[in-house]
């Protein structure tokens, strides 16, 4: 793979370099998309540097594609390796460095070099050789994929971590908040622990049951109004950037968890640690039901409708038809700025089943409609009873009764 403003497969470099990979490089890693940030990163320089990574969340379930464990590689990259799942792993140069990843769904890879530049081949689990690494990937479930600078390379299969967990927020309806509880155990007794936290977007608080923590080390009674709520059942507790050292009021074995938030924010993930030891990790993934806010600009609006609009009439596109870019979301768009594009672009190939509004088992015009026709009408709620299904019908050909009321309830549904 060769840096490029295109992603093209890489030609492998003579064999009989004398120097295989001792030079410095980044690769962005996205998923799903070509276009957007980077969902993982991966290289090697003067400095190593781990990150945790917590699962995608995605309409129905988790996109779970992430960068193994590196403790299973020896000890070049001088980093712990106490996280299993990794967003980031930069391992000091070397020529024996290898980079893991592993997708628990079915999904695709674009790799683009962000610095420097290096031949890269990959190695998939369960086949002998290895090939160049080729600017997309089709990932497989329960595969994993080996990546190094030598051809030579052989898959390397990661050890499972048997005290990962995810958490799956759902919606109280009593409330509207998104709710979620986990228990981490095997602490040993202890009196106090270390937790390690990582946040997609929005901020994380904590709670003791009388305290909210923020980061910056403050405390208080009033609860915050966004962000991350993690309660638990500790006192004393000291909030810094990313860790907080919590103290329970008597020694204990395990850690009781609840996690809420009123915005499907994406994903944090929770590191337990006691003594300097991981005893677990948690994973809290929001289980939205999508939306039709495609650029995210925080309002559904005449442009959402028009993303629609022209993604249908390219045939729905998939992330694998790389003929197809965000550019061509724009026709009747206003105002829509490339990153508008490529937000919309990432939304809809990432989330096809959302989109089939009426629900018959395709995506096709009238969906495109309904939403077109739901956005002309300002977007009315359920409170908004002089709107009926029926006004989702112009423009359409052959909705059912019966397919119009799905499609707005669908759409109310859907909204931010």
């Amino acid at each position: 793979m060769k840096k490029s403003t295109t992603l093209l497969i890489a030609v492998a470099v003579c064999m009989a370099s004398a120097v295989w990979g001792a030079n410095a490089f980044t690769v962005n890693v996205m998923v799903g998309s070509a276009s957007g940030n980077p969902s993982l990163v991966f290289g090697q320089g003067t400095n190593a540097e781990q990150k945790a990574f917590p699962p995608f969340s995605a309409m129905f379930g988790v996109k779970d594609v992430y960068l193994a464990n590196s403790e299973n590689f020896g000890a070049e990259a001088k980093v712990s390796g106490d996280f299993s799942r990794l967003g980031t792993d930069i391992r000091t140069v070397s020529d024996d460095n290898k980079w893991v990843l592993t997708a628990a769904t079915d999904a695709t890879a674009y790799f683009q070099f962000a610095e420097g530049e290096a031949t890269l081949y990959v190695a998939e689990e369960g086949v002998d050789e290895a090939k160049p690494l080729p600017g997309n990937l089709s990932l497989k479930a329960g595969k994993s994929y080996t990546i190094s600078t030598r051809s030579a390379t052989r898959a390397v299969v990661p050890a499972q971590d048997p005290s990962g967990q995810t958490v799956y927020l759902e919606a109280d309806a009593s409330t509207d908040l998104y709710t979620g509880k986990a228990t981490v155990e095997k602490l040993g007794s202890a009196s106090s622990a270390t937790l390690f936290l990582t946040t997609g977007d929005g901020p994380i608080y904590l709670y003791d049951g009388a305290k909210y923590y923020a980061n910056d080390g403050t405390s208080g009674v009033v609860a915050p109004e966004a962000g991350w709520l993690l309660s638990l059942d500790a006192t004393n507790i000291a909030y810094s950037g990313d860790t907080a050292i919590v103290n329970f009021a008597s020694a204990t074995d395990k850690l009781e968890l609840s996690a809420t938030t009123a915005k499907a924010y994406k994903p944090i993930s929770t590191t337990v640690c006691v003594n300097n030891v991981r005893i677990a990790s948690v994973n809290w993934v929001v289980k939205s039901t999508g939306t039709i806010d495609f650029d995210g600009n925080g309002e559904v609006d005449d442009n959402d409708a028009m993303y629609l609009y022209n993604y249908v009439s390219a045939g729905c596109p998939t992330a694998e038809d790389e003929w197809f870019t965000a550019d061509g979301l724009a026709d009747f768009t206003f105002g829509a700025e490339e990153a508008d594009l490529e937000a919309a672009l990432a939304s809809l190939q990432g989330n096809p089943g959302v989109l089939d509004f009426d629900g018959n088992g395709e995506v096709d015009d009238n969906d495109a409609m309904y939403l077109y026709n739901y956005v002309s009408a300002g977007c009315p709620t359920a409170e908004d009873e002089w709107f009926t299904a029926d006004g989702l019908a112009d423009f359409t050909f052959g909705a059912t009764p019966e397919e119009l009321q799905t499609a707005l309830d669908n759409l109310r549904n859907l909204l931010p």
